[in-house]
């Protein structure tokens, strides 16, 4: 990726080409892939199998609601800065062990599916990018929650998990 934005800047800087460029924390909600941590781990629990988690869930990430992401997006594609990059994320980081018991505490599962794997050669501890040029600049902000989020993803996957299982 850091190939081809080089690349693509290089185009604006010689010939004016019209690009802007924006990064998104990670993106969750309905309709997501299914190996992704957050339905995977709904996954696990509506259908009682243990989850694997690796590292330990230490590493820190910001989540954000997939409808957010395309907010934000859209207002890059018709306000935003030709040349400029543009961070979408939310202002909540947090360990992925801490956003997995939020999840079990949300779908009040006292049941503990979670076994600590090893963690995967090379995975970032860290991803924290900076939105404040966004919101400042395109007056964006988020309007979901971690947890409406989550919420809508659950009831999403629950809504189809006969589809799902097929």
């Amino acid at each position: 990726r850091a190939c081809l934005d080089t690349h693509l800047y290089n185009m604006f800087l010689a010939y004016k080409y019209p690009i802007i460029f924006t990064r998104a924390s990670n993106v969750f909600g309905p309709h997501q892939q299914l190996y992704r941590l957050i339905p995977k781990l709904y996954l696990s629990i509506f259908k009682n199998k243990y989850f694997y988690l690796d590292g330990g869930g230490h590493s820190i990430r910001s989540f954000i609601y997939i409808h957010d992401a395309v907010r934000a997006t859209y207002k890059v594609t018709k306000n935003g800065k030709i040349g400029e990059t543009y961070h979408i994320a939310t202002k909540e980081f947090l360990k992925i062990s801490n956003l997995i018991k939020k999840i079990i505490i949300l779908n009040k599962s006292n049941k503990n599916l979670i076994i600590s794997s090893k963690e995967r050669l090379g995975k970032d501890y860290m991803y924290k990018l900076n939105s404040n040029k966004i919101r400042k600049d395109l007056s964006w902000s988020e309007k979901y929650s971690l947890e409406e989020g989550l919420n809508y993803t659950r009831n999403w996957i629950e809504k189809n998990i006969v589809i799902i299982n097929k």
